[in-house]
This record gives C-alpha cells, structure tokens and sequence, in this order.
C-alpha cells in the first residue's frame, strides 16, 4: 500500500505533537537536543514543509530580517533546518551577498520564524523581502514587527510569529550564486494557542492558522 500524499500539513498531528515547556511571551519554550528528541518518541519536535519564512539575525540591539522564499526541515538528528542565502560577491557591478549571510558568519547563530496568512504578517513578509540590510534599514520598525529576546540565542525572534526556531550555524555550503545555510535548533517557541490545543496550523505556501 502506498503512503498517502496530501500538500496540506496540519501542527499538531500524531508525528508531531506539541510540547510541554515554560511559558515566555506567551509562548511555550522547550531546549532541542538529540536526548529529548529520543526519549519523547517523536517523529520530530515540530515539522513544517518547504515555504516562505523570516530569518533574523545580529543581535537586540543591531538586526536584521531576510525574507526567505525557501525553508525546509532536513534532518531529524540533529534537528537541522535549511535555506539558501545569495551570495555572489562582485563589487564592479554592485553585487553583494546579502547582509543577513554576513551576520550569520559572524555570530554563527540565527532565528527562523515562521509566519501564516494574516494581513499584518504578509505585509510584513513584503517589507523585509524589499528592503537590504545594506541601506541601514530597521526592518523591524519598518514592517512594525517585534524583536523579542530569545533564550538560547543572541538573534531576535519575531514575536508576531507563532513558530520561532532558534538555531547554531552548523555549516555553509557554498553552491554558486547561493550559499545553502544549515543551521542546528536548539529551542523551539510554539504559540501557546497550539500548544494547548486551541488552534491548529495548516501548511500551503503560507500556514494558515484556525
């Protein structure tokens, strides 16, 4: 019998069911390490499938947002996320690589955060994907987000958001035009609304949340 196939993805499931931890910021909060991920005999701690996500980096008092059109889960152990950051360099023809790729190499650290189909957050997405680090931008004062302190981390998190992975640079692979950035999770935040059950996300392009 074939394993069915749905493009629709749905947080909670059996696979991956939500987590208990401490609440911070209306979140619940959780430490990742191959150990837990083990013994909570999970598929995984938290899954979503390819799609549009907001990267932050640098730290609380200087940061930045980067607009991803590709993000993807890739290993379970370690939990490694993934996505591919331009990074052509070619200063005669006022090519840079982008400003979040420099951050990145420096504190080895960044947050992924993931968004879902609301006005305030698609707009947002539109605001960090149109404007460089580069020009000196605050891309969270621009796109009226909220940096929040992360626990593990350096990085901001996006408080809006109801998924946020914090993340250890765990390598860079240069591809060409693109570098293709593996970060390690090591803390993931869940909404507290999903994490007791009273909403659910539902995985296109962009989740939605009900």
């Amino acid at each position: 019998m074939k394993k069915p196939f749905t493009p629709v993805y749905v947080y909670p499931n059996v696979k991956t069911p939500v987590f208990s931890g401490k609440k911070v910021n209306q979140k619940i909060f959780r430490k990742i390490n191959d150990s837990y991920i083990k013994s909570s005999g999970t598929w995984w701690p938290a899954f979503f499938p390819t799609l549009i996500g907001l990267i932050t980096s640098g730290n609380m008092k200087k940061h930045n947002i980067m607009t991803v059109s590709c993000l993807t889960v890739m290993n379970r152990l370690p939990f490694l996320l993934g996505m591919p950051i331009f990074s052509q360099n070619n200063p005669q023809k006022k090519i840079r690589p982008r400003f979040t790729l420099g951050l990145i190499k420096k504190s080895k650290e960044f947050a992924v955060n993931i968004a879902y189909i609301d006005n305030r957050l698609t707009q947002a997405i539109r605001v960090c994907g149109s404007f460089s680090g580069w020009d000196g931008v605050d891309k969270f004062e621009k796109s009226g987000l909220t940096p929040a302190k992360a626990e593990c981390i350096k990085s901001p998190i996006i408080q809006e958001c109801p998924m946020n992975f914090e993340c250890k640079l765990k390598k860079i692979i240069d591809l060409g035009s693109h570098s293709w950035v593996i970060g390690e999770v090591v803390g993931i935040h869940i909404d507290g609304r999903l994490a007791d059950g009273e909403k659910e996300m539902i995985w296109r392009s962009l989740p939605e949340m009900k």
